[in-house]
């Protein structure tokens, strides 16, 4: 699970808690000033760190005090010069294995290099959350973000104004199970909306190929404005939220197609709801767009458009072929696809 918030992070009760530093042994100013005030014994390693080349650049280093176990995490070689954000990614895939290892269960990070480091926190979230995707249902991550970042608590000053598209998504919020509302990678209610297109026999959303399979931006847009009605409103309940969308969008025309729409609604969210895993839901529904955007038939071709994703090169280091073949099966007994005489195709009635 990827949790997001504001704070000081050195009062986390995270099993192991990521500090900011550079490779010269300097902790002068931002956060891992704040370390070095509250870990004393841990500033006097990563100085010898620094000079025994324990601590470089994609080399995280790990040490205990106070029962807790401390991640420095380079995100600058000389501290007088920016952050970069190949140092970012370098340590992150270092800061994965450690984890790995050592068998954390909990661990908090801070904006990695976007502070003083200057990197743009968007592009270092989404780094973070591509890490962490397959390790994100093992463990606790809870990200900090720069305080001066979030607004989404803010009130907007006027109610958005909602559609249809509102109705949809904002009812599937209500129906799922296993979601995270402050994972921001979204990807059950991505997976959701994407097999509500399918059952609702119409390219509804427009989905496109992307790094976890289907992938559409409008459902982002949809959500956010989604969050801000509840702001401006205070609703805290999604069934409230969709009574209130219901009447602020009904029309003799909507309701006509309404049937149709929640039908569509309470198939797609009764499928995901009966899929735990987030990695199970993104190797069935590339298949299934492997199936319809491809015209990939057969098992042979399937498998080898996971080998050649391009949007992503971990696709074919995370599922096998085992896992392939299996969620091939599990599409077929579940009326998702059919098999002829010419291969797969997805199941229109």
């Amino acid at each position: 699970m990827i949790i997001y918030k504001t704070g000081n992070i050195l009062d986390t009760d995270s099993q192991c808690i990521v500090n900011t530093v550079n490779c010269e042994g300097y902790m002068g100013k931002g956060l891992a000033y704040q370390f070095k005030k509250a870990y004393p014994a841990n500033e006097k390693a990563y100085i010898k760190a620094c000079k025994t080349g324990e601590i470089a650049i994609g080399k995280v280093f790990l040490f205990e005090e106070d029962n807790k176990i401390i991640a420095n995490f380079p995100t600058k070689d000389k501290w007088r010069l920016p952050s970069k954000m190949e140092y970012i990614k370098l340590g992150l895939l270092d800061l994965i294995n450690k984890i790995i290892v050592r068998q954390i269960y909990s661990i908090a990070i801070p904006p990695l290099g976007s502070g003083n480091g200057g990197l743009n926190w968007e592009d270092v979230r989404k780094e973070i959350e591509s890490s962490f995707y397959d390790l994100s249902e093992e463990i606790e991550v809870v990200v900090y973000e720069p305080a001066g970042n979030i607004q989404t608590n803010l009130k907007p000053k006027k109610a958005p104004k909602l559609s249809l598209s509102h109705y949809v998504v904002s009812k599937i919020e209500s129906l799922l199970k296993y979601y995270n509302v402050k994972d921001k990678t979204y990807i059950r209610l991505q997976k959701s909306c994407y097999f509500f297109n399918h059952f609702y026999r119409k390219d509804y959303f427009d989905f496109k190929a992307y790094k976890y399979g289907p992938y559409s931006h409008d459902i982002e847009i949809v959500n956010k404005k989604i969050n801000e009605y509840m702001l401006y409103y205070d609703i805290k309940d999604y069934n409230v939220l969709c009574d209130e969308v219901y009447k602020t969008i009904i029309s003799k025309k909507i309701e006509s197609e309404l049937d149709n729409i929640d039908n569509a609604i309470k198939l797609s969210s009764e499928y995901v709801n009966n899929i735990k895993s987030n990695s199970e839901l993104e190797c069935l529904t590339t298949i299934m767009v492997l199936i319809k955007d491809y015209s990939y038939t057969t098992e042979e071709d399937i498998i080898k458009g996971f080998k050649d994703w391009e949007f992503s090169k971990e696709k074919s280091r995370k599922f096998k072929e085992k896992d392939i073949l299996n969620s091939i099966n599990y599409l077929l007994n579940t009326n998702i696809i059919s098999k002829g005489l010419l291969g797969y195709c997805l199941v229109s009635n």
